[in-house]
C-alpha cells in the first residue's frame, strides 16, 4: 500500500510509498507527524537531543531551525556559491592525482567557512579531525540494533561503572567530545576577533 507500517529491533517505522501519500502525510500534517528517530543512546547519553539534528519539537529547536532556514534556505545558498566552488575544486585536485579523496575534509570545511568564517588550511587541523571524529561516531551509532539501549532505553539508568556498561562509558566520552567540538569554532572565532592575526 502507500503507507506501511513495520518494527524492526523495537523501532516502529513507517515507510510512504507514493508521492501523495507524502506529501498528505508530511506536507500538510507535518507539524503533527514529523519528529526524530528516538535513539537513546546518541539522544540521551551522548547529548545529541540537544542539536538541532535529533533534537525533537521545542521553542529553542524551532529558534535553531528558524535561523538554519533564514541562512541555509534556498533564497540564501547564492551567497556562498564561491566557497562552494572553491571547496569543490580543492576537493578535484585532491581526487584527480591520487584518486583518493576525502568528502568528509571537505563537508568539515565548507561547513566551518559558511557557519563561522574560518578556513582551514589541511585536514590534520583540530577542528578539521574533531568534525572527522563525530561525523564517525555518529554514522557508526545511528545504525539500527548496534547499541541495545535503543531498544530498551531503560538500561541508560545502568550506573556508569557497572560491569557491563561499557555502552555507558562510551556515551561519557562521546559527550565531552560533543560538547568540546560544538564550543572550540566559536571559541576560535572569539579569539580571532581579538587578535586576528593569531590564526592566521
Amino acid at each position: 500500500g502507500d503507507v506501511i507500517h513495520l518494527t524492526a529491533l523495537g523501532q516502529p517505522i513507517v515507510v510512504l510509498n507514493s508521492s501523495q501519500a507524502t506529501s498528505d502525510i508530511m506536507g500538510k500534517k507535518g507539524a503533527f507527524v514529523s519528529g526524530r528517530p528516538l535513539v537513546t543512546f546518541l539522544g540521551d547519553l551522548v547529548g545529541w537531543y540537544e542539536s538541532v539534528v535529533l533534537g525533537g519539537p521545542s521553542r529553542r529547536w524551532q529558534a535553531q531551525r528558524k535561523l538554519l532556514h533564514q541562512f541555509l534556505g534556498a533564497p540564501s545558498i547564492p551567497m556562498y556559491h564561491s566557497i562552494i566552488e572553491e571547496e569543490a575544486r580543492a576537493y578535484c585536485h585532491r581526487v584527480i592525482p591520487t584518486k583518493e579523496g576525502y568528502m568528509d575534509e571537505s563537508m568539515a570545511k565548507l561547513i566551518l567557512r559558511i557557519a563561522y568564517g574560518v578556513n582551514p588550511k589541511c585536514r590534520d587541523e583540530p577542528l578539521v579531525i574533531m568534525a572527522h571524529e563525530l561525523a564517525e561516531n555518529f554514522e557508526y551509532a545511528i545504525e539500527p540494533g548496534r547499541f541495545a539501549v535503543d531498544t530498551f532505553p531503560f538500561l541508560r539508568y545502568i550506573p556508569i561503572w557497572f560491569p557491563g556498561a561499557d555502552f555507558r562509558r562510551l556515551g561519557a566520552k562521546w559527550r565531552e567530545q560533543l560538547h568540546t567540538a560544538m564550543g572550540m569554532p566559536f571559541e576560535r572565532v572569539k579569539a580571532d576577533m581579538v587578535c586576528p592575526l593569531s590564526f592566521k
